[in-house]
């Protein structure tokens, strides 16, 4: 197991736009409506049942829930 940084990880949890994160169909968005990432460029590539995984697993992990966390 690597070191965490837990300073860093406060510090950019800090910086970005608060939680929750929801993932619907195709699109990441903020607890304010803002859209924090697509999914809808990855739907034709070879690897888009991970990339999707990956969208689901980055808006579970929004500030919010990793700032309790720490």
């Amino acid at each position: 197991m690597t070191d965490l940084d837990i300073p860093r990880l406060a510090a950019l949890a800090e910086a970005a736009t608060p939680g929750p994160w929801e993932m619907d169909d195709a699109e990441i968005f903020a607890a304010n409506g803002r859209c924090i990432g697509s999914t809808a460029l990855w739907d034709d590539a070879p690897n888009a049942d991970q990339s999707i995984a990956d969208a689901a697993y980055i808006a579970a992990a929004d500030p919010t829930t990793i700032l309790a966390l720490i």
